[in-house]
């Protein structure tokens, strides 16, 4: 919540703008300044940490993934998942 607060207090601030600006310029201040707000204020989502897991097990989690990804709709591709979900479990 204190996240959300400290950007909307960022971008409000930035946004005081007077009208003697082109839409074009009035534009491109505004999309900076929520890029800028949003890189300062968001973190970034973080790849997950897989302690104590194998790094073939986690390419087969891989191409299960994949192969869910591609559907389910062929009954191949099922059998194929099925098999694949039966290595990572």
């Amino acid at each position: 919540m204190i996240i959300k607060m400290r950007f909307l207090i960022v971008l409000n601030l930035c946004f005081n703008v007077t009208l003697k600006k082109t839409p074009h310029e009035l534009w491109e201040e505004g999309k900076s300044t929520i890029l800028s707000a949003a890189k300062r204020h968001i973190s970034k989502r973080r790849k997950k940490n897989y302690q104590g897991i194998s790094n073939e097990t986690i390419n087969e989690v891989e191409k299960r993934r994949q192969l869910k990804a591609k559907g389910l709709s062929d009954s191949g591709n099922v059998t194929e998942y099925n098999k694949q979900n039966a290595l990572v479990q």
